[in-house]
């Protein structure tokens, strides 16, 4: 398999393929390494196998938020593979009494 192939399967998995470290020089692991890394997730390091089990590349796609005790969220798979999720809104609490409507207690 290529390089850039197992560059890419690394890729979709979200194993970086190169970094830089304290003094500021660029790093990338070798080929052998990448598709140990691979492995290692139990998947093909072929680009086609990985498409054929739903594998899709997490760049710009993960759903990420950031989120509040006691708060409620939706996840939405869309049937386009996207995902969305967001908080739900619940409307206000129903008031026991109407009459007391915008009086604070």
């Amino acid at each position: 398999m290529s390089r850039e192939a197992l560059r890419h399967v690394a890729g979709l998995l979200g194993i970086a393929t190169r970094h830089v470290d304290a003094l500021g020089v660029w790093h990338e692991p070798d080929d052998k390494t990448l598709a140990q890394l691979i492995a290692a997730f139990g998947l093909p390091n072929d680009p086609q196998k990985a498409a054929e089990l739903g594998i899709h590349s997490a760049q710009g796609a993960a759903v990420a938020m950031r989120v509040q005790q006691g708060k409620t969220y939706e996840l939405e798979l869309r049937s386009t593979g996207e995902m969305t999720f967001k908080p739900v809104i619940a409307p206000p609490p129903k008031l026991l009494n109407p009459a007391l409507k915008g009086q604070e207690t």
